[in-house]
């Protein structure tokens, strides 16, 4: 392995000064869901992406853009270019149930970093949310590409110096050796983005050579081209709890991402989306040009009338719907 790295490397996620909350409205809108623990977040591509939720009755510390608990924490700090974009996408998982997310995304110019693919020291977690971790090491995997970084944090001595030995190699050459150290208790997750950090306190639960990534959102999510999700929300659902398990339909969760959708969400889809639902709701047909002419078309489609059956129940136009779309 390459264990002959020089010390630690400069930190391209060193934390900046605490944006203030209120002067944006994607900083509103992040620090309004980090008062709610029915939301969900998450940092980092798909395979290696840090989560961070908490339970209604749990222990929470709260400051401007961070929320805190024993299990983990998150620190949102949003640049001004930072624009949430909400959308919906039907579930591939449940033919009945849907998805919604926000992802707070910035120019591929602004968010990206050069990638590291090595195993790297960082030095000591100086951005730690809580003090007592400031004094850890924080060590780059190599394994998130160009907009996140996967680190694992620990002062454990025997952590620390298979970690420092695996410097400079591939989290796949390291895997052997490292595998047992990053799957346990001696070590800490911590996600970095430009939009900040995602710790957890708990460890890898997948074997280095095994990590695969992929896409941070859905092919169907409406994100710009050239621009990068650095942070993913997932608001309460209204018919599923965090671990994707359906629950009773919940009307007000409902409204309250529908008030996201339209603040936040694409107005194209938005406009589909309700002409999709007045049709139905007067038992119209599908307007095949309108639908033929928009690339996001099935999809909402799709989430609107998994919506309807919970929100107004079957009927004839829907079941016709449901049968002409596949959905």
């Amino acid at each position: 392995m390459g264990g002959d790295a020089a010390g630690p490397e400069p930190d391209p996620w060193a934390p900046g000064t605490a944006d203030n909350p209120y002067t944006s409205p994607a900083r509103r809108l992040a620090e309004a869901q980090l008062a709610d623990p029915d939301a969900t977040w998450s940092m980092g591509p798909a395979g290696v992406a840090v989560r961070f939720g908490r339970h209604s009755d749990e222990p929470v510390v709260r400051g401007p853009g961070t929320a805190v608990t024993d299990r983990g924490g998150i620190r949102i700090v949003l640049p001004d270019e930072t624009v949430a974009i909400a959308y919906e996408t039907p579930s591939t998982v449940d033919p009945l149930r849907w998805d919604h997310a926000v992802a707070f995304c910035l120019p591929a110019r602004t968010a990206g970093r050069t990638a590291r693919d090595v195993i790297g020291e960082l030095g000591p977690d100086t951005g730690a949310l809580r003090p007592a971790d400031a004094t850890a090491v924080l060590f780059d995997l190599g394994v998130a590409g160009d907009f996140a970084e996967l680190a694992v944090r620990t002062s454990d001595p025997s952590a620390l110096a298979a970690l420092r030995a695996a410097c400079g190699s591939t989290a796949t050459d390291a895997a052997d050796a490292l595998t047992p150290v990053v799957t346990s208790d001696a070590v800490a997750r911590v996600a970095r983005t430009v939009a900040g950090r995602i710790e957890a306190g708990t460890p890898l639960r997948t074997p280095l050579a095994e990590l695969r990534t992929g896409p941070a959102l859905p092919a169907t999510a409406p994100v710009p081209d050239g621009w990068v999700p650095c942070a993913v929300l997932v608001p309460a659902h209204p018919a599923m709890d965090r671990t994707g398990r359906p629950t009773p339909f919940d009307h007000e969760k409902h409204q309250a991402f529908q008030a996201l959708l339209a603040a936040h969400g694409d107005p194209v889809l938005g406009v589909l989306k309700a002409d999709v639902i007045h049709r139905i709701r007067n038992g119209l047909g599908p307007d095949d040009a309108w639908l033929a002419h928009h690339p996001g078309a099935p999809g909402a489609v799709a989430v609107a009338v998994r919506q309807l059956a919970l929100t107004d129940g079957t009927s004839g136009t829907l079941t016709t719907w449901r049968s002409r779309f596949g959905v």
